[in-house]
C-alpha cells in the first residue's frame, strides 16, 4: 500500500511538471506570436507608407508633365497630347454629324446601361451604341497606332471607364475557358474602372496626363502613360480618348 501511494504522489508530481512545461510553452508561443503580430502590422504600415508616398510622387510627376505641357513647353509626351486631342475632337464631331444624320439617337449614344455579354471571362458588355462604334471608331483609332514605336493603344472610354471599341490587335474574340490570354488579347467591351481609367474618362481638362503599371495579362506588366482628352457631344462629355505609350 506504502508504495502504491508513493506511486501516485510521484505520479502527480510528474504532472504537475509537465503542466508548468506545457504553460510556460504556450506563454512563449503568445509572447511569439504577438511579436509576431506587431511585426506584421509594422510591415503592414511601412507598406502603405510606401504606397502613400509613391502615390504623391506619382501624382507630382503627373502634375509636372501637365503644367509643362500647358505652359506651351514642348517635351516627349507633347506629340502624344496632341493625338489624345485631335482624336477627341474628331470623334466628337463624327458623334455630333450621326446624330444630325439620324444614324444614331443621342439617347442610345450615351446609355450606360451595361448589358453583360454572356460567357465572357474577363466580362464584356455590350451598349446601345456598341454596333456603331465598332463602325466608326476603327478608322479614327488605329492611325494613331502609328505616330511613335512607344503606343501601346488608342481608345475611346465612357464617363464610367467603359471602353467598347479597341484597337483591333486587343479586339479578338474571348477564347472559352482562358481568361488570362482573354485579359491580354480581348480587351474591348471592357469596363476599366480603375483610377486611370475612371480619370481618363471623366476629366474635362484639355488633357490628363497619368502614369501606371498596365495588366497585359498572364503576369506580365508595362510601364505606362496615359495621356487622355475629353469627347464632347453637342456640348455634353460623352467620355475621353486614351493615348496609351510606353514610359
Amino acid at each position: 500500500m506504502p508504495n502504491s501511494l508513493e506511486n501516485v504522489v510521484s505520479a502527480q508530481q510528474s504532472i504537475l511538471i509537465n503542466f508548468r512545461e506545457i504553460g510556460d510553452a504556450v506563454d512563449k508561443i503568445e509572447s511569439e506570436t504577438q511579436h509576431l503580430s506587431t511585426g506584421l502590422r509594422n510591415s503592414t504600415h511601412n507598406v502603405q507608407d510606401a504606397n502613400e508616398e509613391l502615390d504623391v510622387l506619382r501624382d507630382l510627376s503627373e502634375y509636372i508633365i501637365s503644367q509643362t505641357s500647358k505652359l506651351g513647353s514642348a517635351s516627349s509626351d507633347t506629340p502624344f497630347i496632341q493625338a489624345a486631342q485631335s482624336t477627341a475632337k474628331q470623334i466628337g464631331e463624327i458623334f455630333e454629324t450621326a446624330i444630325k444624320n439620324n444614324e444614331i439617337i443621342t439617347s442610345d449614344l450615351f446609355d450606360r446601361d451595361y448589358a453583360p455579354i454572356q460567357g465572357t471571362d474577363p466580362q464584356q458588355f455590350s451598349t446601345q451604341y456598341l454596333r456603331f462604334l465598332d463602325q466608326v471608331l476603327p478608322d479614327v483609332q488605329e492611325p494613331v497606332l502609328e505616330i511613335s514605336d512607344r503606343m501601346v493603344f488608342c481608345a475611346a472610354v465612357d464617363v464610367n471607364g467603359f471602353l467598347p471599341t479597341h484597337n483591333k490587335k486587343f479586339s479578338h474574340p474571348q477564347r472559352h475557358s482562358d481568361p488570362e490570354w482573354n485579359a491580354a488579347h480581348s480587351r474591348n467591351r471592357r469596363i476599366f474602372n480603375d483610377r486611370v481609367g475612371l480619370a481618363a474618362g471623366r476629366n474635362t481638362d484639355p488633357f490628363l496626363v497619368q502614369a501606371y503599371r498596365r495588366d497585359m495579362g498572364n503576369n506580365e506588366y508595362a510601364l505606362m502613360k496615359d495621356v487622355s482628352a475629353p469627347i464632347f457631344v453637342n456640348g455634353r462629355h460623352w467620355g475621353g480618348v486614351r493615348v496609351a505609350y510606353r514610359a
